[in-house]
């Protein structure tokens, strides 16, 4: 299991999906996911809400990691 800190916050690589295609964001965010190693984590940035990450990675990944929303914003 994947534990998220307030002090693994600041040192969480941010994965910035508003960057990519929206064909690959998909792919990159499993192969970051699959590359963490235990008490690593990872900042998703996207600019729409990423519920649909939380639950397309809940289904191809299953209790192997925690999630927290650190903001909900129209942009961000």
């Amino acid at each position: 299991m994947l534990i998220w800190t307030p002090e693994a916050m600041e040192s969480s690589f941010i994965l910035d999906v508003t960057l990519l295609l929206p064909h690959i964001k998909h792919k990159i965010l499993f192969e970051k996911f699959d590359n963490l190693k235990v008490g690593e984590s990872f900042i998703l940035k996207n600019d729409h809400h990423i519920k649909s990450f939380y639950h397309l990675l809940k289904s191809h990944r299953g209790d192997r990691f925690e999630w927290k929303s650190l903001q909900d914003g129209p942009v961000v």
